[in-house]
């Protein structure tokens, strides 16, 4: 068996159980997502890779991008981070006539209906990150639980079973 350097990426099952859509009952595959990294988390973990400076000077540049960024998407100016990608800014409005804008009858703020930051990533190691080159360069796929949200307390609860647990337990009709 050759040895892989792809991550484990954990994937999870859902039943649809809304009754009134066209997937009702069936499975679903989604990402078993871990606790996401703080900045300072970011940092610590760049530091473990020998960055070529401590965890404080990595998080205080991450910190001042964190501020940075928002900042200049907010004048409309794309950022790119060579290696990573580019964030930039765009708008979802509806189309008027010129003679309601031109009369002032429409404006920016009554066409725009929302306004969204994008990321495009970019580079040798991220230009597949969002196709199917990522699944097979980067990661190996792991089936991990049966997902369900029951009712506990009278507080919605999410319950995780694994999948060897579940496929031992006969269905229910």
């Amino acid at each position: 068996m050759a040895i892989s350097n792809h991550i484990k990426l954990g994937i999870n099952f859902r039943e649809n159980k809304n009754e009134k859509s066209t997937g009702y009952g069936k499975m679903y595959a989604e990402i078993d997502r871990n606790d996401g990294l703080t900045t300072r988390g970011l940092a610590a973990h760049l530091a473990e890779h020998n960055f070529g400076m401590g965890e404080d000077a990595i998080y205080a540049v991450l910190n001042r991008l964190s501020k940075c960024i928002p900042e200049l998407l907010a004048q409309g100016i794309p950022v790119k981070l060579d290696g990573i990608g580019q964030f930039y800014v765009t708008v979802a409005s509806k189309g008027v006539t010129p003679a309601k804008l031109h009369s002032g009858e429409e404006n920016a703020s009554s066409m725009i209906s929302g306004v969204r930051i994008r990321f495009r990533p970019e580079g040798v190691d991220m230009n597949n990150l969002t196709s199917k080159a990522f699944l097979r360069d980067k990661v190996s796929l792991i089936s991990k639980f049966i997902v369900e949200t029951i009712q506990l307390a009278g507080k919605n609860v999410t319950q995780y079973t694994s999948l060897e647990e579940w496929k031992n337990t006969p269905l229910e009709p």
